[in-house]
């Protein structure tokens, strides 16, 4: 629900804290965002290059295919690594931000569906989840992914709309990365847990359609990118 994970929120235009009305999020300089009426909340700051995400056709696609199972054994790694990795008792007294419940929150950028965001929260009763995704289609259905879940638009490469060192864990699933927010929302105990394709991924598929395959050179390159910031411990 939006009201569990809005003291993890700011304002994307002032960065002060985000308040829950009757159909709005607001901030006390007078910021007004309004909550669609199927759960999900936009904190795009607006203008034209926005990207719009994934379509009504792809996502309904992407659904059917994650609700068929054929990575529900991805979905499991990444539930037990994030389970028995993410400790949360140490941030009491320190984490910025609590939710009603007392929970600390994941943060699942370009989460899509939910669909493994979900999959953590099922495993850790401690925490509720903040789905990330520039697709207004994919947040209805993030939404609706799991009771502790809530879903909030905006562009993952830009400035996200989380405060600062208050997110246990931050998921990143086939999603891109953004290791300077990741580090900024990110709390000091946390945890993000990064899932990118290898050469060999849906391999029959872009043989078969002529898709452009995975650079040999990724796993590398992540590293690059997160090692400044981030102990890297690749699974």
């Amino acid at each position: 629900m939006l009201a569990d994970i809005v003291p993890f929120l700011r304002c994307p235009h002032c960065g002060e804290a985000l308040s829950l009305g009757a159909g709005s999020l607001s901030c006390v300089r007078g910021h007004n965002f309004d909550v669609a009426r199927q759960g999900y909340a936009s904190l795009a700051p607006g203008g034209g290059g926005r990207p719009r995400g994934d379509t009504a056709a792809m996502v309904s696609e992407r659904e059917a295919f994650l609700r068929a199972g054929h990575l529900a054994g991805l979905r499991d790694e990444i539930a037990t690594i994030a389970s028995s990795s993410i400790v949360t008792s140490p941030f009491s007294g320190e984490i910025t931000a609590r939710s009603p419940g007392g929970q600390a929150c994941v943060v699942d950028a370009g989460a899509g569906t939910g669909y493994y965001l979900a999959g953590v929260l099922d495993r850790r009763a401690d925490l509720v989840g903040i789905a990330l995704d520039a697709s207004k289609f994919a947040l209805r259905r993030a939404a609706r992914a799991h009771p502790r879940a809530a879903a909030v638009g905006c562009d993952v490469w830009g400035s996200l709309p989380v405060r600062d060192k208050c997110a246990a864990l931050v998921l990143d699933v086939f999603a891109p990365r953004n290791g300077p927010e990741f580090r900024r929302i990110l709390h000091p105990d946390g945890r993000v847990i990064v899932v990118t394709p290898d050469p060999n991924h849906l391999r029959e598929l872009v043989a078969r359609l002529g898709l452009i395959g995975v650079d040999s050179h990724k796993q590398r390159r992540l590293a690059a990118a997160f090692s400044s910031s981030f102990t890297l411990a690749i699974v």
